[in-house]
């Protein structure tokens, strides 16, 4: 009998962590990503809906990400087979790092964006005075 270890938990704090949930014949690595006020929240749910909507492409996305993660991946012997191992490790490294990062762009777009709408709006009752 193989014997499977324990789930690992690797977390900078309770709001960014990732779970490492080995089996016999596979490994499902969640991500939990940072996400500071309800705006990135809304990204993140946004961004991780993207990726899941499209999971067919992503061969090691799940649909379905574990309860109290953002998203998730299941990387079978198969995957380990027919893939690079050291390539599946770099995608969902450079993944993680690259999710955050988007969250962050995509958050001062935003908040540019309304602000910009803001003052257009504000300038309506400013020309009339």
């Amino acid at each position: 009998a193989a014997v499977v270890p324990k789930p690992l938990v690797i977390a900078r704090d309770e709001n960014e962590k990732c779970l490492i949930e080995p089996s016999v014949n596979s490994v499902r690595v969640s991500i939990k990503v940072r996400q500071s006020d309800d705006t990135e929240k809304l990204l993140c749910r946004k961004f991780a809906g993207f990726f899941t909507q499209r999971a067919e492409h992503f061969v090691i996305l799940r649909r379905k990400p574990v309860e109290g993660y953002d998203i998730s991946f299941l990387i079978t012997n198969t995957h380990l087979e027919e893939m690079m191992k050291d390539r599946i490790v770099d995608f969902i490294i450079e993944f993680m790092e690259d999710i955050d990062k988007e969250i962050k762009d995509l958050k001062i777009a935003l908040n540019t964006r309304l602000r910009a709408a803001a003052a257009a709006y504000m300038s309506q009752f400013s020309q009339r005075g």
